[in-house]
């Protein structure tokens, strides 16, 4: 480790319930970015949704009421991107302003490089076909940018550490 370094490596950005919370903040984010970008891009926020549920769900899920369903697939959306922003949080160290945002971006988009490539072939065509969209890349670095927006903020409340320099 080098002595004059200006990064505090040893320090967490963000606490991993700060982390967490920020995470289902982003998650809504995301949501509300799919929405804004429906008029351009035809994927709804439902479509998006039904993509999660199957996840959790049987195949054949139509017996199941339409709010039911949502309500589910929310809960499984939330909790991924919680685990997310608890790793994020884990790992970034605090570093300088434009670094964060630098990372935060990156972050969005290998998680939609990652759901695109990963999930697609595991949960199938159709959300292959979602998770490669550019309203879906743009959710991802919106939820990357929270994350870094969280942590720049974090760094600026926290308390100064005083240094407590011996006197000759």
């Amino acid at each position: 480790m080098v002595s004059d370094s200006p990064y505090k490596v040893d320090h967490l950005a963000l606490s991993p319930l700060t982390g967490v919370i920020t995470g289902i903040l982003g998650a809504f984010l995301m949501l509300g970015v799919v929405g804004l970008m429906q008029p351009y891009s035809g994927l709804s926020i439902e479509a998006v949704l039904a993509q999660f549920g199957t996840l959790v769900l049987p195949k054949r899920f139509e017996q199941i009421s339409l709010t039911s369903l949502m309500s589910i697939a929310l809960g499984v959306h939330i909790l991924i991107r919680a685990l997310l922003s608890l790793l994020y949080a884990v790992c970034q160290q605090r570093i300088p302003a434009r670094g964060l945002i630098a990372v935060g971006i990156f972050y969005g988009f290998i998680l939609w490089v990652t759901s695109g490539v990963i999930l697609g072939a595991a949960i199938g065509p159709g959300w292959r076909q979602s998770a490669r969209s550019w309203t879906w890349l743009m959710a991802n670095v919106v939820f990357g940018l929270c994350l870094a927006t969280t942590s720049i903020v974090a760094q600026i409340i926290r308390p100064a550490e005083v240094m407590i320099v011996p006197k000759d």
